[in-house]
């Protein structure tokens, strides 16, 4: 199942998983966490999204309102350090500036996301199976 899979500690796999059919997962190296995206292909190619397949380095990130929001360790390609994904509506953007990327939160009634570290994420996720987005967790 998506919500139980959290990868092996023992084989330096953690995942999180975030909303179908987006997770956080990587190894426990410094910048090895990251979220796959899934639809950079329809973005035209002067959109600078088009090119990225993941995010890679998440610092921080947030589930909210059926709305993944992400920060990375560094700005990436283009600048580009704060990122949302909106899975029901195949939305994955990315911004070069907090400012722009916290206006643009506001259309799905976040204003200050529920921030979670990824490795103290993973840890409460293996202790407890649960995290606050996951379907049947609180």
């Amino acid at each position: 199942d998506f919500y139980s899979d959290f990868g092996d500690p023992k084989k330096d796999l953690l995942i999180i998983p975030l909303i179908k059919p987006y997770y956080i997962a990587g190894s426990s190296y410094p910048g090895g966490l990251g979220i796959t995206l899934y639809h950079y292909d329809t973005k035209p190619n002067n959109d600078p999204m088009h090119s990225f397949l993941g995010i890679n380095g998440v610092a921080k990130f947030a589930v909210e309102n059926g709305v993944i929001v992400a920060v990375t360790e560094q700005k990436r390609p283009y600048g580009l350090q704060w990122f949302v994904i909106v899975p029901d509506k195949q939305i994955e953007v990315g911004f070069d500036n907090e400012a722009g990327f916290k206006k643009y939160i506001q259309a799905y009634n976040i204003t200050e996301p529920l921030w979670f570290e990824p490795r103290p994420a993973y840890k409460q996720l293996r202790a407890t199976g649960c995290l606050p987005w996951i379907p049947g967790c609180k």
